[in-house]
């Protein structure tokens, strides 16, 4: 299952990495015609999860993706602010903005991108400080798929993966958005590159580095236990 795992994602052009005292994400070899969310998506079809978390949902663009590839879907958990959104915290998450999306808008463009009544969609509402610790004390490790695209502050990325690790099933992926690799302690990079020295877990980066604004680049990074631990 390992060896399988492991050539599929080479076959997408990713470095599999085991721990490594080296933080980089690995220079491409060639300008790959997809965009990281294109490759997510692919990342997310070839998988076929049965049960996926988004943490990072706005306004449900890429959830409503994740719910027309979903063809073996059974069970969509979003988390999001939605209402709860102001000016402070989309500075305190170094969002740079604040674009509220609401919940009685997102949850009807969700529901109708399923196939048929599958999969059941439960969006989950507020900081995920609170609704993540309470969803983990009432669900298992049972989720094979979790994007994490939420709040961009350390402290909110630390407790995404804290409980979204809780709740990864044995043998699931954990994809992290917002890693930049060059800019040290910013988005999803301190707690990647600490993942980098934990032999517990494989880590592969996307084999596309993009230039957003300001010289700043971006690409996103899956994170998997070694050995299904």
């Amino acid at each position: 299952m390992k060896k399988l795992a492991r050539s599929m994602f080479a076959r997408m052009g990713y470095e599999v990495r085991k721990t490594s005292r080296e933080s980089r994400p690995p220079a491409p070899t060639a300008s790959p015609p997809m965009s990281r969310y294109a490759h997510l998506i692919e990342l997310f079809s070839k998988r076929a999860p049965r049960r996926m978390i988004e943490i990072g949902v706005w306004r449900g663009d890429r959830s409503v993706q994740f719910l027309k590839k979903g063809v073996k879907l059974k069970r969509y958990v979003g988390f999001d602010l939605f209402d709860d959104l102001s000016e402070d915290i989309a500075q305190q998450e170094k969002m740079g903005f604040c674009n509220m999306s609401r919940l009685e808008e997102v949850e009807p463009r969700l529901l109708g991108a399923r196939h048929g009544d599958s999969p059941t969609v439960e969006l989950m509402a507020g900081p995920t400080e609170r609704t993540l610790p309470e969803f983990a004390e009432a669900n298992g490790p049972e989720f094979d798929f979790i994007y994490i695209d939420g709040g961009h502050s350390l402290e909110t990325i630390r407790n995404d993966w804290t409980y979204s690790e809780k709740l990864l099933a044995p043998d699931g992926l954990v994809v992290f958005d917002d890693y930049y690799p060059n800019e040290a302690g910013r988005g999803a990079k301190p707690l990647v590159d600490e993942l980098l020295q934990d032999d517990r877990f494989e880590i592969r980066f996307f084999p596309m580095i993009e230039d957003i604004i300001d010289n700043l680049q971006i690409t996103m990074v899956a994170v998997s236990r070694r050995d299904g631990r």
